[in-house]
């Protein structure tokens, strides 16, 4: 026979059997409810469950070969150095402080650093672990906490090695005058940060010493250095120690920074002639910074003035580099006869202002005592070149001009030869000279101005030269100035050498009482390679 299907059996149990069956279930199911509050803690009844509120790492090292950061109830993350020497055999104390209803019955931590530690069964509650030499991280390290009914609370730990040293940098202004120099500096760690940052210097040619400056905190700062030496060169480097103890390096050689500490202002000098026949004449000046001072100022380096007659100092040229300059025969007054006096002063590249020198002074005169023979008496004119060839005679087979660049007075100077002749081949071979007659008076002098170019080498009579020579009334010749190159190394490829504006003085006294002639040469010799060409000006006659 078959049996029939299970629901028909189940349909077959009768009334009271299926209310035991009901009431099963029903209990049951309030078990279900109820189990997942016994196993996340205790029945409410028996109080919460135990809790880290606070947890902290510590060394018995006297430095900062452990640094905790500020930990969370939870954990994170702790900087440690175990270098021998240094964190190496640290003893390192794991705190917490923790809350419960129940008694705790133990703090324990995991394994680590290579110990096992057992655990704390009473307040306050500690862990501790030695550290040993060259250890490496230690992730996610437990520390736990159980109480009496055996419930519990962790924090986890990840001890970082970091055995690398900060990096800083020092920065100080190039010169300085004050009584203090200003030392700016910032470092960077990248593991567990700067901790202190201090000052090194060291003195011209003396050893590596720590500023006596206070320990700076942060990334950045400043350090004020009061040096401890005379005027002279400090070098500066910073050394920063992080908070697990790692030391940069100290400093060798330069370090990072260095300034001329230089508290001495530079002093000046002006040079004129006694006395000038002329409406214009050259005013030169020059300062000295002593050593170990820091050079004259590359910019605005003096300041020049002028007294006529003792009517007061004015200021004649102010803020310049330049180091003579061309007095009248308009600017900055019209020259005429009488004393003018001029002083400067200067100012190094630490800013000193030296004070005004004593005063240089010359005399323009324009009174001249003609000889006996007045009536073939002549005097020099147009030595300024601002009239073209007035008063000159002039020719050779090399160019001449009359040109506005170059002028060292006034606004035109004379050209001797030509800068556009080839240097390969292309001169033409012979002199340009300029000549022009006076008389020469007791005591008088010849004074000029000259700026020579050249591709070629002095050497005598053999190659190119700038020569001015004096011709008496007889025709004879006397050289009295030869100039060009007398620097090696020339030719087309390189540029053309500079002498620069010169000046020449020749005495005429034994010329006196005669008429003579100046003349200037610029002379191409040899071949007709390299080029020389010759710039003149402010040529004068004055009586002493």
């Amino acid at each position: 026979m078959n049996k029939p299907p299970f629901q028909a059996r189940i349909g077959c149990v009768s009334r009271g059997r299926q209310a035991l069956a009901a009431m099963a279930i029903a209990l049951m199911i309030t078990l279900g409810a109820m189990l997942p509050l016994i196993v996340r803690g205790r029945p409410l009844s028996q109080g919460t469950n135990p809790e880290i509120t606070a947890i902290e790492v510590n060394s018995d090292k006297p430095s900062y070969y452990v640094y905790d950061p500020g930990l969370l109830a939870m954990g994170g993350t702790v900087y440690f150095n175990g270098l021998a020497g240094e964190g190496a055999g640290q003893t390192i104390t794991v705190t917490a402080s923790i809350t419960g209803t129940n008694p705790i019955s133990a703090f324990a931590g995991a394994p680590a650093f290579g110990d096992t530690p057992g655990p704390d069964m009473s307040e306050p509650w500690i862990v501790t672990y030695t550290v040993e030499a060259d250890a490496s991280d230690q992730n996610g390290i437990a520390f736990t906490v159980t109480d009496s009914l055996s419930f519990t609370d962790t924090a986890v730990i990840t001890f970082t090695k970091d055995i690398t040293a900060p990096e800083s940098n020092a920065t100080s202004p190039e010169y300085e005058k004050d009584a203090a120099i200003t030392v700016t500096w910032a470092a960077s760690d990248i593991l567990s940060g700067v901790e202190v940052t201090r000052l090194w210097y060291k003195y011209d040619g003396e050893n590596w010493s720590s500023s006596a400056a206070q320990p700076q905190s942060g990334i950045t700062g400043t350090f004020v250095f009061t040096p401890a030496n005379s005027d002279g060169t400090y070098y500066f480097a910073t050394v920063a120690t992080d908070r697990a103890g790692n030391v940069e390096a100290e400093p060798i050689g330069d370090g990072d920074d260095s300034a001329v500490y230089d508290t001495t202002a530079p002093t000046s000098t002006v040079t004129v002639p006694t006395q000038v026949c002329s409406f214009k004449f050259l005013v030169n000046w020059s300062a000295e910074d002593s050593e170990p001072g820091s050079g004259l100022a590359d910019s605005g380096t003096y300041d020049v003035q002028y007294d006529y007659q003792d009517r007061g100092w004015e200021n004649w040229i102010v803020l310049t580099t330049t180091t003579s300059a061309v007095f009248g025969p308009t600017e900055p007054i019209d020259v005429i006869s009488g004393t003018y006096c001029f002083r400067a002063r200067a100012r190094d590249l630490a800013g000193n202002e030296g004070d005004y020198s004593s005063g240089d002074c010359t005399r323009v005169v324009f009174k001249i005592f003609l000889p006996l023979i007045t009536r073939n008496y002549k005097s020099l004119t147009n030595g300024g070149f601002e009239y073209d060839w007035t008063g000159w005679s002039r020719g050779g087979e090399l160019s001449q001009s009359i040109v506005t660049m170059g002028a060292e007075c006034g606004n035109r100077a004379a050209l001797l030869g030509n800068p556009g002749y080839d240097c390969s081949n292309g001169v033409p071979m012979g002199c340009a000279w300029m000549r022009q007659g006076f008389t020469a008076l007791p005591n008088s002098k010849l004074s000029f101005f000259y700026r020579i170019f050249s591709q070629d080498q002095l050497s005598g009579e053999k190659y190119d030269s700038f020569d001015v020579y004096v011709i008496d009334s007889q025709g004879n010749r006397e050289l009295i100035l030869r100039d060009g190159n007398t620097t090696p190394g020339y030719g087309c490829d390189k540029p053309a050498y500079d002498s620069g504006w010169k000046n020449f003085e020749y005495d005429l006294g034994r010329y006196a009482g005669q008429n003579v002639t100046v003349s200037f040469e610029n002379c191409s010799r040899h071949d007709n390679w390299y080029n020389t060409w010759t710039y003149v000006d402010c040529v004068s006659v004055s009586i002493e």
